[in-house]
């Protein structure tokens, strides 16, 4: 039986899961249970899942290693010691993905124990990178994951103030997704691609009193350097 530890969006996103995959599970919380409780399951458990922000997990460790269990997080970029590391790369939002979208999700790990012997319940598919990849590892799906919904965030509010309604520009993420899918390499579409100086200059001067001003103009210095 494995003990997920919280109850917040991932935990809520494992239940589900492992309920459909049928793998036993018990869930402490802060919320719902008492420090007896979690004594008791955590003896019970054959794993231990933790499942809360980031800023939690060593006090956590700390309190579970003393049961010589195998503890379980999910941060995608701080390594604690007497635990491993199982990254989903997925955004978990509140609402649950369908059923058959789990199993496809990419467990990666810098954990070569992990890789190789926890979790063997998961059908999803692992990649193992190194202890020293994984801050840039996660940098990177913070930059490209939340970082392009803040984008997403500003488009479809200022959009929808115009009467462009959010699921009308839906589209225009599922072409970016289409072109991203088919061929990452040539995805890049737009001004930078063009080199249009003239319409880069306009997209800059319509942002000059708006805090995406910065962004835009690092954006356009980026493609700049990497051209």
């Amino acid at each position: 039986m494995y003990l997920i530890i919280g109850d917040g969006r991932l935990s809520k996103h494992l239940q589900y899961y492992f309920s459909n995959l049928k793998i036993e599970f018990c869930v402490w919380s802060r919320k719902g249970n008492s420090k007896i409780d979690l004594d008791k399951m955590a003896r019970d458990a054959k794993q231990i899942w933790i499942a809360v922000s980031d800023r939690a997990i060593e006090d956590f460790v700390s309190q579970l290693s003393p049961y010589n269990k195998p503890l379980i997080h999910s941060s995608g970029s701080l390594i604690f010691k007497n635990s491993y590391d199982a990254h989903l790369m997925a955004s978990f939002g509140f609402n649950l993905f369908e059923s058959s979208m789990y199993s496809e999700i990419p467990l990666v790990t810098s954990s070569e124990h992990l890789y190789k012997h926890e979790l063997k319940e998961l059908p999803n598919p692992r990649y193992l990178i190194s202890p020293e990849q994984k801050a840039l590892y996660h940098s990177l799906c913070v930059l490209a994951g939340p970082g392009s919904v803040t984008l997403w965030q500003k488009l479809m509010g200022t959009f929808d103030n115009w009467g462009i309604p959010p699921k009308q520009t839906i589209f225009y993420l599922k072409s970016i997704t289409h072109n991203l899918e088919y061929d990452y390499k040539t995805a890049l579409t737009g001004p930078w691609v063009r080199q249009d100086k003239k319409t880069i200059d306009t997209n800059l001067d319509s942002l000059k009193s708006d805090p995406f001003f910065e962004i835009m103009k690092s954006f356009s210095m980026l493609q700049e350097k990497i051209k």
